[in-house]
């Protein structure tokens, strides 16, 4: 009964450790799925307690299980496994040498321990919550996991040493003094190498601050632009109409129906760029997809657009326009004279779905849904796509990119 106790202790320690420290959440399954997963852990579980496994082994085993449940990349998710259980264990194991050497006569000592080891982890969440430290978005490489994963062996391997060699006499303080300080080396190690990795996550995020930071301003700079100008036009055309129609008017008393023509096909020019206008709803936004349409006539490009956004926008208006201006400018990059691109975005449930393709003449590689670049295009699609997925993120949407029979599409949900 007490192994059972103890193995259930550990096994939650675990998950808290996975859920609560290194934020990796359960997916929703079905109720089908914990019942047979549970059926499934207590034969594990008292098969082991009969056939006088350890409790470290049968938990290890049973923790298994629990892997698929949780969401997230499954390399991370695999790759972290052994050594969040190995922070458990190894706290459990020190508590108990340390009772051992300070000869603490307590029954059912390894309880105790445990109950320290939640008191510990407890205390981290609550540090991490105050200062509001996430580790969801950290991806690890494959090197540091496995780096992680061989320093958690040898610590594994050290500590068992200590235990084996606790049970015998001879030269027993010795060599146990020289285990010791080799698993405190090795946990060093370990430490100091978790925390080069979270430095330089930390480092790349604040990075990417900076460069989204940048992004926003210039931006919002384009957009303000391109609306000053479309409402300095707008106003300018207003002002000039009284003069126009007084033009007009003394051409057709005086019956000069040539000049009358040429004269209303002048001001007829000049009003497409405002009879052009797209009209979304966001003013914000109309000023970046007017500018694109003007670039899109200057250089012969078809543009198609039927934007439509949500009544009460979530997304704020900059990020809305960085999404539409990265998208129109990789299109019309990759297009050339008389190609189409065609911009559609509608509200979808409680998000906006946003749609656009353009034709392209040029290789695009796409893998994992990223542009990897070909040799001799360092540049093309990549920058204003990381700017778009920048946003995307930030509101926790989705985007697909896919490159099929010389037509590039974007899809975003946000």
């Amino acid at each position: 009964m007490a192994k059972l106790v103890f193995i259930i202790l550990l096994l939650g320690q675990f998950i808290w450790v996975y859920v609560k420290l290194l934020d990796i959440k359960f997916k929703r399954m079905k109720i089908t799925y914990w019942i047979v997963v549970g059926l499934i852990e207590i034969a594990i579980v008292l098969l082991g307690i009969f056939y006088h496994f350890g409790s470290t082994q049968i938990s290890l085993i049973a923790g298994t299980l629990l892997l698929p449940a949780f969401s997230g990349e499954k390399r991370n998710i695999i790759g972290l496994y052994f050594p969040a259980f190995g922070v458990c264990i190894s706290l459990n194991t020190v508590w108990g040498y340390l009772s051992y050497y300070f000869a603490l006569k307590i029954h059912y000592r390894i309880f105790y321990c445990v109950l320290i080891t939640w008191a510990l982890i407890l205390l981290l969440y609550f540090i991490k919550k105050k200062k509001q430290i996430y580790l969801s978005s950290i991806d690890l490489t494959n090197l540091e996991l496995i780096i992680i994963n061989v320093l958690t062996v040898f610590i594994a391997f050290s500590m068992g040493a200590i235990g084996n060699i606790q049970k015998g006499n001879v030269g027993r303080y010795v060599i146990t003094l020289y285990v010791f300080f080799t698993t405190m080396l090795c946990s060093v190690i370990y430490l100091l190498t978790v925390y080069s990795i979270f430095l330089n996550r930390k480092i790349q995020n604040e990075e990417e601050k900076l460069l989204y930071q940048k992004v926003t301003l210039e931006a919002q700079k384009e957009q303000v632009d391109a609306i000053l100008e479309s409402e300095k036009k707008y106003h300018q055309y207003r002002h000039d109409l009284s003069a126009h129609l007084n033009a007009i008017h003394h051409m057709a008393e005086k019956s000069k129906i040539d000049e009358l023509k040429d004269y209303c096909e002048t001001l007829l020019d000049n009003a497409k760029p405002i009879n052009n206008t797209v009209i979304s709803g966001n003013v914000a936004v109309d000023g970046i997809l007017r500018s694109y349409k003007a670039k899109c006539e200057e250089t012969g490009i078809g543009l198609q657009m039927q934007v439509q956004l949500i009544g009460k926008n979530v997304v704020q208006d900059y990020d809305l326009c960085i999404i539409f201006s990265n998208i129109l400018s990789n299109a019309i990059e990759a297009c050339k004279k008389g190609d189409t691109i065609r911009l559609v975005s509608y509200p979808y449930n409680n998000s906006l779905c946003i749609m656009a393709n353009n034709p392209t003449n040029k290789e695009i590689l796409i893998n994992n849904g990223e542009i990897k670049t070909t040799k001799n295009d360092k540049t093309y699609h990549g920058h204003g796509l990381s700017n778009i997925k920048a946003v995307v993120n930030k509101y926790d949407g989705i985007l697909n990119i896919k490159s099929q029979n010389g037509m590039f599409n974007v899809e975003i949900l946000i």
